[in-house]
């Protein structure tokens, strides 16, 4: 009985760490702004870019754009929440976070970058690519973030694969908007859900 009461505490002290160290440098609504943007980018390209596929370098240079917004909104919110963080954790979790998920930023830009300086005929992979990519760097932050980011991030590396494989058109709207604005809506769900809504842990 002593053994089974102090394997308890155990897992319930275990318990209440992993609820501390979760990190709170992102917000629903920030992240549901991107997948809004993600659904507005492709809103646009459906009027405005019907030959994508003809054009791809103004597909590349379309999503290029989206995405630096969407960093760029998340390096402010980062930096405005790391400044009024109310705790030291929270101080010291904002660079981890960056440091686990940045490689896979980088290596997107430089996988863009390569394809279309040396390798124009694969640009058509470039959505693919970015969606796992996006889908492993999810996953790599998992110990920072509630349990079901690694469905999210499971979800954009399957995303990744059927564009790869050819299920969606190439350069098709529909082959960005839907990954990311289910994927992001997904996230902004969990992040609402178990990080900031009123009575969660």
């Amino acid at each position: 009985m002593e053994l089974d009461y102090a394997l308890s505490q155990i897992a319930d002290i275990q318990q209440q760490m992993n609820r501390t160290r979760r990190f709170r440098g992102f917000r629903a609504a920030t992240t549901f702004a991107m997948a809004s943007a993600a659904l507005a980018a492709a809103l646009w390209q459906s009027r405005e870019m019907p030959d994508a596929a003809i054009h791809p370098m103004r597909f590349v240079v379309l999503w290029i754009c989206v995405a630096a917004v969407c960093i760029g909104a998340s390096a402010v919110e980062l930096i405005w929440r790391y400044r009024d963080a109310d705790s030291l954790q929270t101080q010291q979790l904002t660079p981890l976070a960056v440091e686990q998920f940045f490689p896979f930023v980088v290596v997107g830009g430089l996988l863009t970058l390569v394809l279309c300086e040396c390798a124009p005929e694969s640009i058509w992979m470039l959505p693919g690519l970015w969606q796992i990519l996006f889908g492993l760097g999810l996953i790599a932050v998992r110990r920072l973030f509630p349990t079901p980011i690694v469905a999210v991030g499971a979800f954009y590396i399957l995303c990744g694969f059927a564009n790869l494989g050819g299920i969606v058109g190439h350069f098709s709207a529909l082959s960005m908007a839907f990954p990311f604005g289910v994927g992001q809506t997904a996230n902004a769900i969990v992040l609402y859900w178990y990080l900031e809504r009123r009575h969660a842990a």
